[in-house]
């Protein structure tokens, strides 16, 4: 069983490998999406630094969270074999 961070950030990092998040789409609050899915804001602002490290995500002071991409970080996402997603509500 995975935590919530990691369904979290999985959820969202299957959502731009499959192309419904694209470079420069805007991620919700960390404080409305923990709130949306009733888990700490921590838990969101953790899962949202692991795919900043992964370089999936940018974030700009004042402005939000981003989608980044790069093709080649993406190919090899794609290629990896699915991990359980995050069952609970849309994040986009």
């Amino acid at each position: 069983m995975y935590s919530r961070q990691e369904q979290i950030a999985s959820y969202v990092r299957d959502q731009i490998v499959a192309g419904r998040l694209v470079d420069g789409s805007r991620l919700p609050s960390t404080r409305g999406l923990a709130r949306d899915l009733g888990v700490s804001r921590q838990t969101v602002s953790l899962a949202y630094e692991r795919l900043l490290i992964e370089g999936l995500l940018r974030s700009e002071k004042g402005k939000g969270t981003f989608v980044t991409l790069d093709p080649q970080l993406i190919q090899a996402r794609s290629s990896r074999p699915d991990k359980q997603s995050y069952a609970g509500s849309t994040v986009a």
